[in-house]
């Protein structure tokens, strides 16, 4: 019993990935990322929370950090959007929406800052009862972000049934963008169904300025990558 408490207590803080307008390298806002000193991996702390079926205890703490840690820093509305990582599961247990709301009662953030971004590899079940949560979710302000858009096979059905704020296409997409007229054939049919249906897109993983120049091409908004800036403690983040 012990070493289940410890997975909840591990001792972790966050970095601050910003995500840039690339039409004028404005700020559009920041993604936060857990890191932890007793897993150099984050994924395998959060694979260990599941395996302890303590993974929405853990993300809710680490959400919780995340915005404090944001709000500490000072200067919050001029970082923009804050992006939140989080697991559908979590989404879906009875604590987190009177969680998220008795945090955002209890601090200054604004529910319009907080964008939720689950993985699109992670939508798997109970999805009927995922689109009221986020329905419930949206109705307070806060937005969504479906992640890794493009990795393996996209879920076509959760990009339009949950009807998400942002996509952030993956960094495969990005990766090469300027060689591929493939990989920008894809990109450019998503920016056009965001500008259709009023979803914001994000590329994630830019690296090369040429890859980043052949975004903005494609009138891809905003972007995300090691390219642009990689992720640092909030209060080294540019703003």
């Amino acid at each position: 019993m012990q070493h289940e408490s410890n997975i909840v207590k591990t001792m972790f803080h966050h970095f601050f990935q910003p995500i840039y307008c690339l039409t004028d390298d404005k700020m559009f806002g920041v993604e936060a990322l857990l890191r932890s000193s007793n897993y150099p991996n984050p994924e395998t702390m959060f694979k260990e929370a599941r395996k302890l079926k303590q993974l929405h205890e853990l993300d809710m703490k680490s959400i919780h950090k995340a915005i404090l840690s944001y709000l500490e820093a000072g200067s919050e509305t001029n970082r923009g959007y804050l992006f939140l990582n989080v697991y559908p599961s979590t989404i879906l247990h009875p604590k987190f929406i009177p969680f998220l709301t008795a945090v955002i009662s209890n601090t200054v953030v604004k529910s319009q800052q907080i964008i939720l971004e689950i993985s699109e590899g992670e939508i798997k079940e109970e999805f009927e009862m995922l689109k009221r949560k986020i329905t419930s979710l949206k109705e307070l302000g806060i937005g969504l972000a479906i992640d890794d858009v493009g990795k393996g096979f996209s879920n076509i059905k959760s990009i339009i049934e949950l009807e998400p704020d942002f996509l952030k296409l993956d960094r495969y997409l990005a990766s090469d963008l300027s060689r591929s007229a493939k990989k920008q054939s894809v990109v450019n049919s998503f920016v056009k169904y965001g500008q259709e249906f009023q979803c914001t897109i994000i590329l994630e993983g830019i690296e090369r300025k040429l890859d980043w120049e052949v975004a903005k091409q494609l009138d891809v908004l905003y972007g995300q990558g090691f390219g642009l800036c990689k992720p640092l403690p909030i209060e080294e983040v540019i703003v």
